[in-house]
């Protein structure tokens, strides 16, 4: 499982690279936009097993660190603003 794991990590990694690269700030953005549900689903998925507080923690706090940057590089790319 740790092998799937390294080598997902490995190629989002250099996903994000290639769209730093490329000054694709609105591609970069989605993907941290993405990001955002994947790291709270984790964090549920910790939660719902033997993950303990830090795993948990991690995971929701990687979560809200991708949804600023998401935002971040949204601005940087020129998309309007989301109003609620």
């Amino acid at each position: 499982m740790h092998y799937i794991i390294a080598l997902r990590n490995v190629w989002l990694g250099l996903l994000a690279i290639a769209f730093v690269l490329f000054r694709q700030w609105y591609a970069l953005a989605l993907w941290f936009g993405l990001g955002v549900f994947v790291c709270f689903a984790d964090a549920a998925i910790a939660a719902s097993s033997s993950g303990g507080t830090a795993q948990v923690a991690f995971h929701m706090s990687s979560g809200v660190l991708c949804a600023g940057l998401a935002v971040l590089l949204g601005r940087i790319a020129g998309l309007p603003a989301i109003r609620a």
